[in-house]
């Protein structure tokens, strides 16, 4: 136990008292926070490390509202003089902090022995632990992390010799934050009350020798080993001190990809002192279980309150109090996805003159890529792409799947992936007809391939493949929005645009086969139904983007848009069946021919829809003009 120092202990004590003279409970605390706009964001276990000295608030918002919410409840008038009078208790406790943690640092090292091994009394840090935003949100994930990492179980105390090591698998896809919330829980572990964390190993451990790395440059600093041993040795004596240390050690391994690559380099999973272990993976592999011995922590993209906090604490520039509106159409656009809202905002503060309602237009125009509107930031910890970031992915599923991972990423991505895409589609011989072209694999795709593919991609978080809901059993694939336009949008090193373009001649009528595959001829379950017209919508979006309509390049494909507005009018959308087959007529007149019968049929069609609309008149003119070519063409 270390000394909490004098200045950080007096806010803490500054803070208890206006909290008993306010009469407040955290509990009220939290709701009255809930209750703002935009909401401010507190919990329990941060309130608790505030009050008792465990860590220092940052400044801002919430600090700001927590000081002045205790003394107006008081009875106290906040106003200018009391908020410098808790910031300069703030940042007298920051500075105090700073320089205990810089003292302990430069105290020299001191060196005993223990369980046969040298080691160092002071605090250890091999690589560089990521800085966190600024503004974090607080979310869920936060307090769960803290609360598996740090609370006290029963079974610490089963064996007096040793105790468990605790950890987490953070699982998710690439931006929502895993990284984010690895590094916040080290800048907070390495600041506690408790003394911290006397060794911090943070290494990015998507390869063996990385990993082995950081293992023998610890030992080497810890005097473990002399520093002429050579790596494997020397990481294999760290493993061995953490089982006999009684100091505390916190590892870290960002970004692992499979358990194998780790073999015989997890940490143990008991330690004579007080041992940590986090990992973050965008795979949700159970060997992952099996082989580190902890759970996962699976994290998920922004609520709409929490996406709304971010941007609303993340920009720069100031916002309207009236503009939550287009803030939130602007996270709907998004997905709610962490990294892509940060980018976001990072765009729009560095082009001032962009409003955010110009932005979401600019995101909505299928011309202009991602890489374009969301660019990578300098400077910040995720230097890569969103694009890049899931390739790494796409890659390694690929590895996995004989090249058939992409390909069945790109039929998805032109589907309705919000609405959730039924998982026969990926199994269809329409389906696995594109997969086996796409791919160039040496014989036809077999259902087992297809289905090993979507399992794979699920495994690599690229979609979530999930059982049905509600009367209907059929699973279902659902894709987040910008890993669909990445998919699009992807074009190999040094190819040519059209690469974007014959990809999507061709995707579009092999997706549309597949829906017709597996779009039964009467409606057995209104659920399915709407999702087969979902993604039906998906399609015929799509094939408007251009001037191709490759719908209409293929002998049968376009007729998915007929099946399209028929299944949309008879389920009620009377007036949106009316404007289909509208639009369908011309379509038809344009790519088939006045006197196709296809063309004729979506003349019939426009009438039937006229008249259940209302539009007699309409319907009777339109009929009219279709029976007189009835009787020029076939008498």
């Amino acid at each position: 136990m270390v000394d909490v120092p004098a200045a950080a202990s007096r806010l803490a004590e500054e803070l208890r008292a206006s909290r008993q003279a306010s009469g407040l409970s955290f509990g009220q605390i939290i709701q009255q926070g809930m209750r703002q706009s935009p909401p401010v964001a507190l919990t329990k276990s941060t309130l608790s490390a505030w009050f008792n000295a465990q860590s220092v608030p940052r400044a801002g918002r919430a600090f700001i509202f927590l000081t002045e919410l205790l003394e107006s409840r008081a009875g106290s008038r906040p106003g200018q003089r009391s908020r410098a009078r808790w910031e300069n208790l703030r940042r007298a406790a920051e500075q105090s902090r700073t320089t205990a943690r810089r003292n302990s640092a430069a105290s020299g090292p001191h060196t005993q022995k223990q369980h046969g091994e040298h080691r160092s009394a002071r605090p250890l840090r091999i690589g560089l632990v990521p800085d966190t935003a600024d503004v974090l949100v607080e979310r869920a994930h936060r307090e769960a992390l803290a609360r598996a990492l740090d609370d006290p179980e029963d079974s610490d105390v089963e064996d007096a010799a040793s105790a468990a090591v605790r950890g987490r698998l953070i699982t998710g896809t690439g931006g929502v934050g895993k990284t984010c919330l690895a590094a916040d829980y080290c800048h907070r572990a390495a600041d506690g009350a408790d003394g911290g964390v006397d060794v911090l190993v943070w290494v990015t451990a998507n390869t063996t020798p990385a990993v082995t790395g950081a293992y023998a440059h610890a030992a080497r600093e810890l005097e473990l080993v002399p520093s002429s041993e050579n790596t494997a040795s020397a990481a294999e004596q760290f493993l061995n001190w953490l089982r006999v240390t009684d100091r505390s050690w916190l590892i870290v391994l960002d970004d692992v990809h499979s358990p194998g690559a780790l073999e015989g380099l997890w940490a143990p999973r008991r330690t004579a002192g007080r041992g940590r272990v986090i990992v973050t993976t965008r795979s949700r592999e159970r060997d992952l279980v099996t082989a580190s011995g902890h759970p996962f922590l699976s994290v998920g993209v922004f609520t709409p309150e929490e996406s709304l906090t971010h941007l609303r604490n993340t920009l720069q520039r100031a916002v309207p109090t009236g503009a939550d509106a287009e803030l939130a159409g602007l996270a709907d656009d998004l997905g709610h996805l962490p990294l892509a809202l940060s980018r976001a905002a990072a765009y729009l503060d560095y082009n001032a003159s962009c409003s955010v309602a110009r932005y979401r237009r600019l995101l909505a125009d299928r011309r202009l890529t991602l890489e374009r509107l969301i660019p990578a930031v300098r400077g910040s910890a995720a230097t890569s792409s969103l694009a890049a970031l899931w390739d790494i992915s796409v890659d390694q599923a690929d590895q996995h799947t004989g090249m058939l991972a992409r390909p069945m990423l790109e039929l998805a991505a032109v589907l309705d992936g919000t609405t959730g895409i039924p998982a026969p589609l990926f199994t269809s011989d329409a389906a696995r007809t594109w997969l086996t072209e796409r791919s160039r694999t040496d014989g036809p795709v077999d259902e087992f391939e297809a289905e090993h593919t979507l399992a794979t991609l699920d495994r690599l978080h690229l979609i979530d493949h999930t059982p049905g809901e509600g009367c209907d059993d059929t699973w279902l694939v659902r894709v987040h929005q910008l890993i669909q336009r990445a998919v699009r949008e992807q074009q190999p090193p040094g190819s040519s645009p059209d690469v974007r373009t014959q990809r999507r001649n061709t995707v579009l009528p092999a997706a549309a086969h597949a829906l017709l595959e597996i779009w039964p001829d009467t409606a057995h379950d209104q659920d399915h139904a709407q999702r087969l017209r979902a993604s039906a919508r998906s399609l015929a979006t799509h094939d408007q983007d251009g001037e191709s309509h490759p719908l209409w390049q293929d002998d049968t494909a376009y007729t998915l848009l007929f099946r399209l507005g028929t299944s949309a009018g008879e389920s009620g959308d009377i007036s949106w069946a009316r404007a289909h087959f509208d639009a369908l007529r011309s379509l038809a007149h344009q790519h088939l021919g006045a006197d196709h019968p296809h063309t004729l049929f979506a003349r019939g069609e426009l009438s039937r829809w006229q008249s259940r609309a209302g539009d007699h008149a309409g319907a009777v003119q339109t009929l009219e003009s279709l029976e007189a070519d009835h009787i020029r063409l076939f008498g």
